[in-house]
Formats: structure tokens, C-alpha cells, sequence
């Protein structure tokens, strides 16, 4: 009989992953399942579906034999559940039945699937490579959040990478707001448009401090560190030319602190979703006001204004997720007209820029 032994603690944040990957209504029934493939000191943890892989590699404690077997997910992850703690043992007969066994409970799979049932296995596209800061990952995720959140939109729903001489540019929008990030210094293999899907972006870690290598060809993406490696088709789609959208020679004219903003929006929020911001009622005053069919809100916080416009109106939750992007301590607004794009930057990151659509006045 062959086993290995991993702490269930250990198992838990790659299930997390991993369970996002594992069809719920799977067309290959054998994709309902892991493949657990051990050395003598390593775990590897695969899942599969139509559209990505994933893989998630663990270092064992204790020696392990080599098995390679196909384990229901819901049930590994039911016993990783109880056992939160607790070490828990994996064994595999000569009949290929498997063992599952927790600190105090046991179960056998009988008649498992055989790895031999497992779909082929999408390979990294080892084509075109590039070495990237796990900042650039965790980027990705911020721009899931200003991204088109039905697939109906695909050149929205998913979040682009634009790859050129020597930078990365991430960005997304949900035609109300958007997101755009650049990092420099970045050396890659020429000029790219690099869709990647919320579904890949939800399972990538960012949790550095190791590098993140990059690999694409035309039909396949594919993100590798050392313990973790996902690969996904590439989306057919044209990706947008985000930098068109915003407005040539944006300069800001509205200063005022982050958090402060934040929280009058949310004050605002309890009479409507759609806030006035008043720019010329009092020096050195921004006035926020929002009336709904039974309560009217009037909210000020201190701000610079050094622009034109009487006031402006945006959605209160729009803005507030786009200023929930960023660390700064201030941020700059540049108001360019009533129709046109209002631009959202900070000095404290010159590489970000944001936008949000603002709302005709009634």
C-alpha cells in the first residue's frame, strides 16, 4: 500500500484555488476530481476545465511514496474541513481503491476514476517568455474590479495586459469606469495584447516574493512560480484601445483628500446612488449632495478647485470602488466638461491613471 501524509492546514489555501477551477456541472465527470500526483517531498494538486489548469504544488513534511491518483474534490475538501488541524493520510491499495483518513474518521473510494481518465493537461506555452514582479499580478486582480462583470462583453469582461519594449500596461473598464496601470523596466518580447479572464486572475497568487514568469503564443497564456502554475486559452476577441478613451490633455483641477471622499459618498449613498458634487459653493469646500423620493443628503469635505465647472454628478458606488483602487492619501480629479470623462490620478503614483464617466445633470 502506498500513502502520503500532509497537516490538512497546509491543503487548505490551495483547495481555495483549486475549487474555483473544478467544473460544478463537468462535461469529462473525471474533471470533478484532482489529480494528486507525490514524490518523496512534493504534493501536486491539479484541476482542470474547458478553459484553464491549474496546478498548485506543496513541499511534504514527511517522505512520501509516489502515487498518482484521481480524488473526488468535495470529498478532499470536506475531510481538509474537519481535520482543519490534524494531519491527515492519503493510501492507495493494489486493487486501486483509495483511503482517505483524518484524525479520528475514514473514507474509501472504492472505485475511483484512474489518472488514465483525467483529460490532457494544457502545457505552459513555452513561446514567448517574460519575467514579471508579483505586483503586476496583484494589479490584475485591483483591475477585476472595473472590469464588465458579465462575459456577454468579452472585450470587457476580461482584464488586458498590454506588452510593449519595456513595459506592461493592465487596464479595464466597465464603460462607466476604468482602470489603468503601468510598470516600467519591464523587459519584454515586443509589442502584445494579452486578455486575461477573472476566472485565471481569481486563482493566481500574488503573494511574491519569488518573480511571476509569463508565457503566451496565439492560443494559450500561462502564469509559473515555483509552487503554483496555471495556464488558460487565450480569448478571441480584439481587446479595446483603453488609452483612446481618456481625455487629451486632462489636467487636474480638483484636489481633495481619498478618504474623506470616500466616506462622503457613503453618506451620500443612504438617499441615492447618484451624488451632485458642487466645486463653487464655498472656497475651499466640495459639497456632496444626493436626494432621493424621501431624504435629501448634503455632505462637505475640504478640497482645492481650481477649475470651471459649476458641479458635476456620478454614480456614488462607481467612484467609490474606483478610489478604493488606490493607497494614496489624496487624490486629483480632472474635470473636463459635463459629457466628458472625469480623469482620477495621485501624485503618490504617477503610473496610475482612473477614470469614471459622470452622469447628465436632470
Amino acid at each position: 500500500m502506498k500513502q502520503l501524509k500532509i497537516n490538512a492546514e497546509a491543503l487548505r489555501p490551495a483547495l481555495s484555488k483549486l475549487g474555483k477551477v473544478v467544473p460544478s456541472k463537468p462535461i469529462i465527470p473525471a474533471t470533478q476530481c484532482l489529480l494528486l500526483r507525490s514524490s518523496a517531498t512534493s504534493l501536486e494538486l491539479v484541476a482542470t476545465n474547458s478553459e484553464l489548469t491549474l496546478t498548485q504544488k506543496l513541499l511534504l513534511k514527511n517522505e512520501s511514496d509516489a502515487i498518482e491518483i484521481l480524488m473526488p474534490f468535495d470529498l478532499l475538501n470536506t475531510v481538509v474541513a474537519m481535520n482543519r488541524h490534524n494531519e491527515i493520510t492519503i493510501s492507495v491499495s493494489e486493487d486501486g481503491s483509495i483511503l482517505l483518513k483524518g484524525v479520528n474518521d475514514e473514507y474509501r473510494v472504492p472505485k475511483p476514476f484512474k489518472a488514465a481518465d483525467f483529460p490532457k493537461l494544457q502545457e505552459l506555452p513555452k513561446k514567448n517568455f517574460i519575467e514579471i514582479h508579483y505586483s503586476v499580478i496583484r494589479s490584475l486582480k485591483t483591475a477585476l474590479d472595473t472590469a464588465f462583470n458579465s462575459s456577454i462583453n468579452e472585450k470587457l469582461y476580461n482584464v488586458l495586459m498590454q506588452l510593449e519594449a519595456d513595459s506592461i500596461c493592465v487596464a479595464s473598464s466597465d464603460m462607466v469606469v476604468l482602470y489603468m496601470k503601468t510598470f516600467n523596466n519591464v523587459e519584454c518580447m515586443g509589442n502584445e495584447k494579452l486578455l486575461v479572464s477573472p476566472n485565471m486572475i481569481s486563482v493566481l497568487d500574488d503573494q511574491g516574493p519569488l518573480p511571476v514568469k509569463l508565457w503566451y503564443h496565439s492560443k494559450a497564456i500561462g502564469f509559473e512560480t515555483p509552487l503554483q502554475t496555471v495556464v488558460a486559452v487565450r480569448p478571441t476577441v480584439t481587446p479595446v484601445d483603453f488609452r483612446s478613451v481618456i481625455p487629451a490633455g486632462s489636467k487636474s483641477n480638483l484636489v481633495v483628500n481619498r478618504l474623506d471622499l470616500i466616506s462622503a459618498l457613503e453618506k451620500c449613498q443612504v438617499a441615492n446612488m447618484v451624488v451632485q458634487v458642487a466645486l463653487k459653493i464655498e472656497q475651499g469646500k466640495i459639497w456632496l449632495k444626493a436626494t432621493g423620493e424621501e431624504l435629501e443628503t448634503q455632505v462637505h469635505i475640504d478640497g482645492t478647485y481650481t477649475g470651471d465647472m459649476e458641479q458635476f454628478s456620478v454614480n456614488t458606488e462607481k467612484l467609490i470602488t474606483v478610489l478604493e483602487q488606490l493607497e494614496s492619501e489624496e487624490v486629483h480629479l480632472a474635470t473636463n466638461g459635463e459629457k466628458r470623462a472625469i480623469v482620477i490620478s495621485t501624485s503618490e503614483d504617477p503610473l496610475y491613471v482612473g477614470l469614471i464617466m459622470p452622469i447628465a445633470n436632470q
